[in-house]
């Protein structure tokens, strides 16, 4: 189901693309966006702590906008929305629980982009301004358990998980970025088309499927994983690591003029190896680029 709704997004979002023109005047109106707080609070939930204790797997639908999910100063659940403008009350962030599941849904309508070139400047700054008005963040607030599954399906949006414990979790996009922080989990599975996957060197796994077109993945470790499968179609894939024993790349899912590694790699059969070679790293990249690096405090001289 979770394969069918990213296929879906994927499709959509290839189907409608931003207009080309090029009002040099559009950009006046993202500088005044970007670094633009969002300081409208429209919504607030608070679950409490009996609620709290019943959920074991969250599940979020957001649109656009930034989503971050981090620890709970007690015992309850904290769900804000933050825009730049009041958002009418049916495009507010909705809740349910069922079956031990938290849903958080967006039910923001976004406005549509015209692809006409015979927009004036001004009409176009307004069709812009009316779609970042709509950009809405979301920060939930948990407290700090062994969950079950987090997922997290997205368009645009951004999401950050900082200092939480899940058994899997599930992350898709088109456009948004992915970070983990301080995460301990079982199963990570993120895949974006044009965004960064980010896994900080605090975040451990059993499993790590990252995935992305042409976007980039930059994932950290401080111990060699042992079930690493990072793809990319056209984008760029960073891999640091340890110094460790040894691992191996497969020579055909890499272009050998695209990688470039801290690791003295050795050419055996159909495999780049380094030392032992016993871990397999399954990294795919067609056309992009693939970098393994050596954490800096392993790195004496490159």
């Amino acid at each position: 189901m979770k394969k069918t709704i990213f296929a879906l997004l994927l499709f959509y979002c290839m189907s409608m693309t931003l207009p080309t023109t090029t009002f040099a005047q559009t950009l006046s109106v993202q500088e005044q966006t970007v670094n633009k707080p969002k300081n409208v609070v429209a919504k607030k939930i608070i679950l409490s702590q009996k609620e709290a204790e019943s959920i074991d797997t969250i599940q979020i639908d957001w649109k656009k906008g930034q989503t971050t999910v981090s620890k709970s100063p007690d015992e309850k659940i904290y769900i804000l929305e933050k825009a730049y403008v009041m958002p009418k009350d049916t495009q507010k962030v909705g809740i349910s629980i069922k079956n031990n599941t938290l849903f958080i849904t967006d039910y923001t309508i976004m406005p549509y982009f015209p692809q006409r070139e015979d927009l004036s400047a001004e009409q176009y700054q307004k069709i812009q301004q009316e779609y970042e008005n709509t950009t809405y963040d979301l920060e939930v607030l948990l407290p700090q358990k062994q969950y079950e599954e987090f997922y997290f399906n997205t368009t645009n949006a951004g999401c950050i998980l900082d200092n939480h414990s899940f058994k899997n979790i599930t992350t898709e996009s088109i456009y948004g970025d992915f970070s983990f922080y301080n995460i301990k989990a079982d199963t990570i599975s993120a895949k974006t088309v044009k965004g960064t996957i980010t896994l900080a060197q605090n975040t451990s796994a059993e499993q790590y499927h990252l995935y992305n077109v042409s976007g980039k993945i930059d994932a950290q470790f401080s111990l060699l994983p042992t079930q690493l499968h990072a793809k990319s179609e056209n984008g760029t894939i960073i891999i640091t690591l340890p110094e460790n024993e040894g691992f191996f790349l497969s020579k055909k899912n890499i272009n050998n003029y695209h990688l470039q590694s801290s690791f003295s790699l050795i050419n055996k059969n159909d495999k780049k190896i380094y030392k032992n070679g016993t871990v397999a790293l399954d990294i795919l990249c067609r056309n992009g680029t693939v970098i393994l690096k050596k954490l800096e405090k392993e790195i004496s001289s490159l």
